[in-house]
């Protein structure tokens, strides 16, 4: 890493994402991982084993996402021929928040604007 390099950009997780994942995500990941894809449930106590190896300064949810791209993704997209398996996976998990976050983001956006054109005419 390049002196000054901020460790969030080197972030795998796409911003959509990031800004609604939470920490209780991982759980229900797991379930659905297990539940659609018969993955193993000795892939949660590997993913909690090597949580605990990790250095301080990367976040457990980031790990998570890096956990599920290096061993759980390629799997997953030989056996269904695409790519990207992972991404798509959560944005469908969380497409609720998602949704939500994007409008409220949008409402504001909106009314900041209007609010910022009221202020300068006074």
């Amino acid at each position: 890493m390049k002196r000054g390099q901020n460790i969030q950009n080197l972030s795998v997780m796409p911003e959509d994402i990031s800004r609604v994942m939470q920490l209780a995500d991982i759980s229900m990941v797991f379930d659905y991982l297990e539940t659609t894809f018969h993955i193993s449930t000795n892939w949660r106590l590997l993913y909690k084993n090597e949580l605990q190896t990790q250095p301080r300064g990367i976040s457990e949810l980031e790990f998570f996402c890096k956990f599920l791209k290096e061993h759980i993704e390629p799997p997953i997209n030989k056996l269904r021929m695409r790519d990207d398996t992972l991404f798509a996976m959560l944005r469908y998990l969380l497409k609720d928040r998602i949704e939500e976050r994007r409008q409220e983001e949008n409402f504001y956006r909106r009314h900041q604007h209007r609010d910022s054109r009221w202020s300068k005419g006074r």
